[in-house]
């Protein structure tokens, strides 16, 4: 469901433009706002008389008579004055309050299933902590593993969790080792078998959130090894030299020496320098990325007054009247190349540093930022857009592009229509108001769209339908 705007109010409609919430509301927002995940169940968060409401799909589930709420992928959360008091109290995506007492803080402890989320939770007015086993199908409790005692906490070891337990604020510790048992279908406390030093244990005023992390894998690092590229001229002789080395153990192996049987008559190392990979925000295929290798220099030559670049195992031969590094790091890096056309003017392509052909030399210009996610291409007054690896996303013509300063996104305008690119989404120019950003909603995608004064009027989507009446 998109928010849909009537005037003055907001309800909501579905993705046909059919509305499904009467619009009745000051304000209307989307809980995925606060914390990432929440993508199955559709909450909103209403506004209206300055209290605030949840609705899940077209049903309000929490009337609009507190004072502060917010949702994540698993709770719904309720302060009661955000500025005077941390009484906080906490909600399953039903709206169903799901302890009695007021919640201080409360921390995913990271293992357990899809089934079988783990929190520390610390509430009450004496501030207890508790474990607890929190199913988020079913939407509530299962088990208090951990109940009423000064502190606590558990950290996932392979099959089992290594439990600490406070009893008394003289932090006479208690550990224990966490199981799952399956006949009973509960989680079980046995005597601590192995030997882990025991962590450091966290304080208890963390903020109430959902937390998450990353890991790395060792037994990955192990296997990688990274492959080196070094250039240079030796007499009148360009070589290469490579050597493997492993990521985890810092090992090198021999290197190989390669020589190459380029006609020159003038040959430089450059070095690719810091530019040499570039972060982008697009989703990339993590097996095409040309992340084993380092390619640090290459070799620009030249001959009959052309240019040619030697960046990998097949040269660019030098038939260019200009060539310059172009910078992208995700398969090979790019050059940009340039011919004098037959009346002396530079026309611009893009080669790869193995001689691929990525764009022709058919452009008066192509334009990149550094660490931009577009090039910008032009033919006479006529523009274009490609995306980071040069594939085009639209192509040359009357339309107008607009871009932010870091050429991470644009704004597209073509008869009086405006479309928009991110990393993320792409709208062809279909809305008849300027596009300022896209909005998630879910798996759907809807644009924020602006009146010639900069006023945020509402959404729009790809098919060119406005959720909004003035």
């Amino acid at each position: 469901m998109i928010p849909y705007r009537l005037g003055n109010v907001w309800g909501l409609a579905d993705t046909l433009g059919k509305v499904v919430v009467e619009p009745k509301y000051s304000k209307i927002e989307r809980t995925d706002k606060y914390v990432y995940g929440n993508e199955k169940d559709n909450l909103f968060i209403v506004q209206k008389n300055n209290k605030y409401g949840i609705i899940k799909e077209s049903k309000l589930i929490l009337d609009t008579k507190y004072n502060n709420l917010h949702a994540d992928s698993m709770f719904i959360i309720e302060r009661n004055n955000i500025r005077t008091s941390r009484k906080t109290i906490l909600y399953n995506l039903k709206g169903e309050q799901l302890l009695k007492d007021s919640v201080n803080s409360i921390e995913a402890i990271q293992g357990g299933n899809n089934i079988q989320k783990l929190y520390r939770i610390a509430y009450g007015p004496k501030n207890n902590v508790g474990i607890i086993w929190y199913n988020p199908i079913k939407q509530s409790i299962e088990q208090w593993i951990v109940k009423d005692v000064f502190e606590a906490n558990a950290y996932s070891y392979e099959n089992i969790f290594d439990l600490y337990l406070y009893e008394t604020n003289n932090r006479q510790v208690k550990k224990y080792d966490m199981l799952f048992d399956t006949e009973k279908n509960k989680y079980a406390l046995l005597p601590a078998t192995n030997s882990r030093k025991e962590p450091q244990i966290k304080g208890d005023n963390s903020p109430l959130y959902e937390g998450n992390s990353r890991v790395g894998s060792y037994s990955e690092a192990r296997k990688t090894i990274i492959k080196t590229f070094n250039f240079f001229i030796k007499g009148n002789k360009i070589l290469l030299k490579t050597s493997n080395r492993n990521l985890y153990y810092n090992t090198s192996s021999k290197t190989d020496t390669l020589s190459f049987n380029i006609d020159f008559e003038k040959a430089e190392v450059c070095n690719y320098g810091d530019e040499g990979f570039i972060a982008h925000q697009f989703k990339i295929d993590a097996k095409s990325i040309d992340t084993v290798f380092n390619r640090p220099n290459y070799i620009k030559f030249k001959k009959n007054n052309k240019f040619g670049i030697l960046g990998a195992y097949k040269p660019i031969p030098a038939v260019y009247d200009s060539i310059r590094y172009f910078s992208n790091g995700i398969n090979y890096h790019y050059f940009i190349v340039g011919k004098f056309s037959k009346t002396g003017i530079m026309q611009w392509g893009v080669v790869s540093a193995d001689n691929k052909e990525i764009l022709p030399c058919i452009y008066d210009d192509i334009v990149r930022k550094y660490r931009g996610d577009f090039w910008l291409l032009r033919q006479g007054n006529k523009y274009g857009l490609t995306d980071f690896n040069g594939k085009v996303e639209f192509p040359v013509d009357e339309s107008r592009f607009e871009p932010s300063s870091d050429y991470s996104s644009f704004s597209i305008e073509k008869k009086n229509k405006y479309g928009f690119i991110n990393p993320y989404s792409k709208c062809n120019p279909v809305l008849a108001y300027k596009i300022t950003r896209n909005i998630a909603i879910g798996s759907y995608t809807v644009f924020e769209v602006i009146d010639k004064n900069n006023k945020v009027l509402g959404n729009g989507d790809k098919k060119g339908f406005l959720y909004f009446k003035n």
